[in-house]
């Protein structure tokens, strides 16, 4: 999944031991040559740097030393790509190494498949989907790193600044099928399709600074401006029927809406830690703003066909949203002797939330639905924990005590309603870890979790601007609570490169909070509303086996079994009352093998998953479900001097779904050659993709009393050219 783990953790990269600019450049598009040497090392928290008493928060790093012949040097690299059809993409990616003065430019436009969310100082976030999306982002970063005066073991001194832009057009197609349980006889079926397209444009600027004050005494300072504007247009139609066959008609809907928001979200943070002799005193103090204005139309028609009723609804809404809060920590880490370090904090947060939504239906104002809503929320949260280390054995027990007082004012129709609520929760955690020379780990941890409902689902409302999906609060909702448990174990064998890892996790929810729908036989519609359920559990076991067969030949493989048992209400029909659960059970096999081969020019890829699902379910009406699916590519790469020859054919097989277009085998045939030139700096790649063009997009979700099966639009068999081009520094003869 590109990320870089060590042990399970997340490893951090670095260069020339500060931190860098941009991780995903470093390790993309630095040349080989200019790599010195590679450091991996556990690095400490600067708290246990100056106290000596470990406090749980070390990191892995990977620390690549630059050759100093290619410092203060831009590395670059463009690329441009074309396809058989309309899409494209263009990119721009600039990155000055330097342990003072870093400069990081990104710039891409493109038609394609993937999406970039963000490109800032020293994160890039990137989503690769099946349908197109226009986008135009560039970034420009820049980041000051200075030697405090005085003792040469601090930390860096550093301020950075990103600002950028980010335009994304995207388009969703997709149909669904949607099957509701039913008490003892056939669910009722719907058939969904819906075809939207969205519209987003965000400009963020972002700072921060660290800086040390004295040898004692460090500020940071982190500040954000982003000002954001989406509209997006929705065209759906929908049909429910009833019957074993889904013959009996009952409604059908379509709707045309449009949706504009501009947005402007201000943050600001101050840090201030004092470091003592045996521990530290620690003060922050968070703003965060945020403004917007919604509004949007909507004109659907509604045929009801048990008494062939038709009803055309025009609707229209403005609602503007402010929100403020801020945020007071104070905290002391106190070492106790030379093995046990201690915290405690305290935290108070103001938040205050505003939204006036004023609707119209066919021209006249819809009082029932037009909502004011004002959150007044006091939070205070102690939190004490700490981190005992005990030869190879550590041990960190916490507890946070959180005190909430939240006071809603909501009104809508005739209600008018001042609600308030007080609560005191408390969440205990334990985690055990055990070390035995770096190759063998043990960690266990234990918590227990709260999650209270919003106020606004306890309040007794009824919305019923869609009138074929009616919601409504309910005041008798409770807090959710869960107790999890995880065991994990890794071992490193250095003989073939041997991993093995061991997991097991458990959950047990209480009074989990569920749907329950109420559904009108004469109209189709439903009545839904949140109510306390029955609660589950959930277990899980993975284990993982990789290894080296031979310096050419890898092996990794994995085994999970996860279950769940979860409860859900069976659809109230018409006017009963009576609350029938329910049971599912549900079990999911899964088996992934990978296999890699490299000898000479060749190298060979295989990767093979399996998964089972199997549900079953108390009410004799729901029949027991198995899904099953298999998927198997074979990558080969043959090189020949300047030329890669890669074939990848893959295969798909689906059984079990309700739809049948879902069931089924596809056979995909991926192929791409590259040519490199330019002393290799310069690639030029033909990529083809589902030749074959078999490639269906779909997925499923199942739960306690529904089952939705959902397939969408994407791209399927298209063929893709590349002009890759590296801009790469060279040193000084004298340095190289």
């Amino acid at each position: 999944e590109g990320k870089l783990l060590w042990n399970g953790e997340p490893v951090k990269i670095m260069m020339n031991g500060k931190e860098a600019l941009s991780q995903d450049m470093l390790l993309n598009y630095l040349p080989s040559e200019a790599v010195d040497r590679i450091k991996a090392y556990e690095r400490t928290s600067e708290l246990q740097d100056r106290t000596g008493v470990a406090d749980g928060n070390q990191e892995q790093v990977l620390d690549v030393v630059v050759k100093p012949g290619f410092m203060d040097k831009f590395l670059a690299e463009v690329e441009a790509k074309a396809y058989s059809g309309d899409e494209y993409a263009a990119k721009l990616n600039v990155m000055k190494l330097s342990d003072s003065d870093p400069i990081m430019i990104y710039g891409r436009a493109a038609d394609d498949l993937e999406s970039v969310s963000q490109m800032t100082m020293g994160a890039k976030g990137v989503v690769v989907g099946l349908t197109p999306t226009r986008q135009q982002i560039g970034a420009l970063a820049y980041q000051h790193l200075w030697s405090p005066s005085g003792d040469r073991a601090l930390r860096d001194n550093r301020w950075n600044i990103a600002v950028g832009a980010n335009h994304r057009d995207t388009r969703d197609d997709r149909w669904t099928n949607r099957l509701v349980f039913l008490p003892e006889t056939t669910p009722t079926q719907s058939v969904t399709s819906n075809h939207a397209y969205n519209h987003s444009l965000k400009v963020p600027v972002d700072f921060t600074l660290h800086y040390n004050i004295g040898t004692k005494n460090t500020l940071g300072v982190w500040a954000s401006v982003d000002f954001g504007r989406e509209m997006s247009n929705n065209r759906s139609s929908q049909e429910t029927t009833e019957g074993e066959d889904g013959l009996i008609k009952v409604n059908a809907s379509e709707n045309l809406s449009s949706d504009k928001t501009e947005s402007v979200n201000v943050s600001g943070s101050a840090a201030f830690k004092h470091y003592l002799k045996d521990g530290a005193l620690s003060a922050k103090f968070d703003v965060i703003y945020s403004h917007a204005d919604n509004e949007g139309t909507s004109q659907a028609e509604y045929r009801y066909f048990q008494n062939g009723e038709s009803i055309m609804d025009v609707q229209r809404y403005s609602a503007p949203n402010h929100s403020l809060t801020a945020i007071w920590t104070v905290g002391l880490n106190k070492a106790i002797g030379k093995n046990v370090m201690t915290t405690v904090s305290w935290e108070t947060s103001y938040e205050n939330r505003y939204r006036d939504e004023e609707r119209w239906r066919n021209e006249v104002t819809d009082k029932e639905n037009s909502t004011y809503r004002k959150d007044h929320n006091w939070t205070n949260v102690m939190t004490m924990n700490a981190n005992c280390k005990m030869g190879k054995f550590t041990l960190n027990p916490s507890l946070e005590l959180k005190h909430l007082h939240e006071q809603t004012v909501y009104r809508r129709a005739a209600l008018d309603t001042l609600a308030r609520r007080n609560m005191l929760l408390a969440t205990p955690s334990l985690e055990m870890k055990y070390s035995y020379k770096g190759r063998h780990g043990l960690s266990a941890t234990l918590s227990y979790r709260n999650m209270p409902a919003d106020m606004i689902d306890c309040i007794g409302y009824t919305d019923n601007t869609n009138p074929l999906y009616i919601r409504m609060g309910n005041p008798d909702l409770k807090t959710s609570h869960s107790l999890n448990a995880s065991l994990r174990y890794h071992m490193m064998i250095p003989v073939h490169s041997q991993m093995f890892s061991a997991s097991m996790d458990y959950q047990k929810i209480y009074d989990p909070i569920g749907t329950v729908m109420h559904y009108n036989s004469q109209t189709g519609g439903y009545r839904v509303q949140s109510r306390n359920v029955r609660g589950g559990n959930r277990w899980s076991v993975k284990l993982s086996y990789d290894r080296d067969f031979t310096d050419d030949l890898q092996f990794n493989n994995s085994l999970e079994e996860v279950y769940h048992r979860s409860f859900g209400i069976m659809t109230l029909v018409d006017d009963v009352t009576g609350v029938t659960y329910n049971r599912q059970d549900r079990a999911v096999l899964k088996y992934d093998m990978m296999l890699k081969y490299e000898h000479g020019s060749w190298y060979v890829h295989t990767r093979n998953r399996f998964v089972w699902k199997h549900y079953n379910y108390s009410d004799e009406a729901q029949l027991a479900r198995n899904l099953y699916n298999y998927d198997t590519e074979l990558r080969t790469t043959y090189k020949l001097q300047r030329w890669n020859f890669i074939l990848a054919p893959r295969y798909i097989i689906e059984r079990g779904y309700v739809a049948h277009r879902m069931n089924g085998g596809q056979f995909f045939l991926n192929a791409q050659v590259n040519y490199t030139f330019m002393q290799n700096r310069a690639t030029l790649e033909l990529n083809g993709y589902d030749l074959l063009d078999q490639r269906r997009f779909y997925e499923e979700s199942v739960t306690a009393t529904s089952r939705t099966e959902d397939w969408y639009k994407g791209i399927g068999r298209y063929v893709s050219l590349t002009f890759r081009l590296k801009l790469d520094p060279k040193a000084k003869k004298s340095q190289q």
